[in-house]
């Protein structure tokens, strides 16, 4: 009588790169026969016995059996053997008719068991040498009560990785697969709700499917600053990546705040010239022109990958760029975009496109806001070196870190003697002489306070994930963006 695999239902969901178990349910009819088998990209198949990918198409080893049993279900082997797993065929002297491993046992302290449980009870003598083989996968599995349900356990990969899911009936056991419609998820506290768990068989022999499990993808938020670079600064330390797999989702977001102290050397002050803005976090991406252009705002590229509505070309590999030449239009089945100015590009330069804030990432698929960003610039305690009389020039111990301007001001006794605010007009760069905005009196070593010119800044803010995309990028604070960095 005909008998048949009804369907096979499984997740076809890519898979995270950390390992994770992925179930399946074939159902059919009792008493059908059917194989399937797993692969890897490598061409590696796996063991339900072991739980893993390895080469070749079955597991196999062998054991010598120490001291002679009758009529056992037990035997004892000569060395502890790892390899020997549960649902392995055995065979060798003694042996008679299919016997599978039903059990181990390890009555000693190491971790690899010598005590081999039989399903059936064996006359086996001393010395003898057993072999134990398994065939990876399921192979010609009879359907006992219309259905079976296991579980394959994907490894935590560090590249790409895909598994081919191979169904096959058994038609020398007159078992055939049935045509089917898609299958839904319909549980809602499923992780694949709504989801197509498995598609038709299109014949009714076999009936591969395909599964591919991703590495995570990487946001890497990092600090950058031309005039801190410029000044050997390193700012290697400024950084966190943000790692999550490709499609990962969440409604209320998966929050990573940050604090980063910049310090900057003897030579420089650092003065605050904006506020800290999310769009001051810029994301690059470059292009290579697909063609000479002569004053012209249509630009071919070789690709548009990546790119949006709004981004800036910043730079050139080489010539010249004008202002303004965000993008205005793309036609991403031409690979061509129209820019905001006219510009003349050699074929075959490199384009920098970069995007302000969570266009950035939204541009690689990825969803990130910036929030609760601040800066602080600490105060500065500075020593006057010398009492002044009715005078605008005042001399310090160390004016290390003070740059002159409106934003410097400095405050504390003989300084604030009325409501006026007073700045540092002027400071020879090195010199520890100050010239004020106002004259002042003020005696030998008082202590001062200097607010607006510091050594440091202190950054601080979240970055809320909502939606990771498919490829890594690099978002970049531009320190130069809303810091004044000049010489001290």
């Amino acid at each position: 009588m005909k008998k048949l695999i009804k369907n096979f239902l499984i997740s076809t969901q890519d898979a995270a790169a950390a390992s994770s178990i992925r179930e399946f349910t074939i159902n059919g009819d009792v008493g059908s026969v059917f194989n399937l088998q797993i692969t890897n990209e490598d061409g590696h198949y796996y063991s339900f016995e072991k739980g893993n990918f390895s080469a070749g198409t079955k597991l196999s080893t062998t054991a010598s059996t120490r001291g002679s049993i009758k009529s056992s279900y037990e035997f004892h082997i000569l060395n502890a053997n790892a390899n020997i797993v549960v649902g392995m065929t055995i065979t060798g002297d003694g042996i008679v008719g299919e016997t599978k491993v039903v059990g181990l046992k390890n009555p000693g302290t190491g971790t690899s068991p010598s005590v081999i449980v039989m399903d059936k009870a064996h006359t086996i003598p001393d010395s003898t040498t057993v072999t134990f083989v398994a065939e990876k996968g399921l192979n010609e599995y009879e359907m006992t009560s219309g259905s079976y349900t296991g579980s394959v356990v994907l490894p935590t990969v560090t590249d790409d990785d895909n598994y081919v899911f191979l169904l096959t009936a058994s038609h020398k056991d007159n078992t055939f697969l049935e045509s089917i419609g898609p299958e839904l998820d319909l549980v809602p506290s499923s992780s694949n709700y709504g989801e197509f768990l498995t598609t038709d068989f299109r014949n009714d022999l076999f009936k591969s499917i395909r599964i591919n499990q991703f590495t995570n993808t990487t946001a890497t938020i990092n600090l950058v600053s031309s005039v801190l670079t410029a000044a050997d600064v390193n700012l290697s330390s400024f950084s966190f990546n943000i790692d999550k797999p490709r499609g990962f989702v969440s409604g209320t977001g998966f929050k990573t705040s940050f604090k980063w102290t910049v310090v900057c050397p003897t030579n420089l002050a650092i003065r605050k010239s904006l506020d800290l803005k999310a769009q001051y976090f810029e994301t690059n991406k470059t292009h290579t022109v697909n063609g000479a252009i002569t004053n012209s705002r249509t630009v071919v590229l070789d690709s548009v990958d990546n790119l949006k509505i709004g981004m800036q070309i910043t730079a050139v590999s080489s010539g010249s760029l004008a202002g303004n030449s965000h993008i205005q239009l793309i036609d991403r089945n031409n690979k061509t975009i129209v820019i905001g100015a006219t510009n003349s590009f050699a074929d075959g330069i490199t384009l920098t496109f970069t995007a302000g804030g969570s266009s950035g990432p939204n541009a690689y698929g990825t969803n990130l806001v910036f929030q609760n960003l601040a800066i602080e610039i600490p105060d500065l305690s500075v020593t006057v070196n010398g009492a002044t009389s009715n005078s605008t020039t005042l001399v310090l111990d160390d004016a290390s870190f003070i740059q002159d301007g409106t934003t410097t001001i400095i405050k504390g006794v003989g300084i604030d003697v009325d409501d006026t605010v007073t700045h540092v007009a002027t400071r020879a760069s090195g010199s520890n002489s100050l010239t004020l905005s106002s004259a002042k009196t003020v005696e030998d070593g008082v202590t001062l306070t200097i607010e607006g010119s510091s050594s440091t800044a202190i950054i601080t803010g979240d970055v809320v994930l909502t939606k990771m995309g498919s490829l890594d990028f690099t978002t970049s604070l531009n320190l130069d963006k809303f810091l004044g960095i000049g010489v001290s």
